[in-house]
């Protein structure tokens, strides 16, 4: 299975207009917005890609 990099984040109104409606509010109203790693990552996970997140730590 060949590795493939995520080139582009999504924009936040786009996740947030995939997920539940209360789950979006709640998010919202918790978070503001989603982190640099979410907006890359979020819609793959939602359409069951496999996806690996790594990061300095």
């Amino acid at each position: 299975m060949p590795i493939e990099f995520q080139k582009a984040k999504y924009a936040p109104e786009k996740i947030f207009g995939m997920l539940n409606p209360m789950l979006s509010a709640w998010f919202k109203a918790r978070f503001g917005t989603f982190t640099e790693p979410q907006l890359y990552s979020i819609p793959n996970i939602h359409f069951r890609e496999n996806t690996l997140i790594s990061a300095e730590t």
